[in-house]
């Protein structure tokens, strides 16, 4: 079964601007991508006022799922975003990286918070885009079906499309990530 690629978002203390993305990501792109969030030196807690602003624009309850995590709390990620923190990630395999060059809105008023999380928005919603575009195309249910299955027992990140080509999760972020700095 083809699955989604994964999206980290990193920062120093995953308290504010990571997990305002993780949750958006949820929000905006969950249909094209899985997000996870960690820091390389986690905060106790989230940021209060990310946690009132992602509640006033968005609807989104950051506490009732999210909290600071470090990098160790990751699944196997295929992309890494980096806020714009200078976070060094050398340990953690990724086949591509982008680093989004956020300014921290922590400890600075309401306005600061808004306008990082529209342009959180905006990324997210760009980088939906391009993962969307790079992904395997489904049949159309007027052309003939064929099962989408692993290419082999031991490859879940290999897919056979309807078409019969091999497309793997790889090839998909590659494509997507063409600005992107592979590792």
């Amino acid at each position: 079964m083809d699955r989604k690629p994964v999206v980290a978002f990193l920062c120093v203390h995953n308290a504010c601007r990571s997990q305002m993305a993780e949750a958006l990501g949820r929000l905006l792109a969950g249909d094209v991508f899985e997000s996870c969030s960690a820091g390389t030196a986690p905060k106790a807690r989230l940021d209060p006022d990310a946690v009132r602003i992602m509640r006033k624009l968005y609807g989104i309850e950051l506490e009732r799922e999210q909290y600071p995590k470090p990098l160790t709390s990751l699944p196997d990620v295929d992309i890494v975003v980096t806020m714009g923190c200078g976070v060094v990630c050398p340990t953690l395999p990724h086949l591509c990286q982008e680093d989004w060059g956020l300014s921290d809105p922590a400890g600075l008023d309401d306005a600061a918070f808004v306008h990082t999380a529209r342009e959180i928005e905006a990324k997210i919603r760009s980088l939906r885009a391009r993962l969307a575009k790079a992904a395997p195309k489904k049949p159309r249910l007027s052309q003939q079906t064929v099962s989408v299955f692993p290419v082999s027992s031991s490859s879940a990140d290999s897919v056979v499309t309807a078409a019969g080509a091999s497309v793997s999760v790889k090839a998909t972020c590659k494509t997507a990530c063409g600005q992107l700095t592979e590792m």
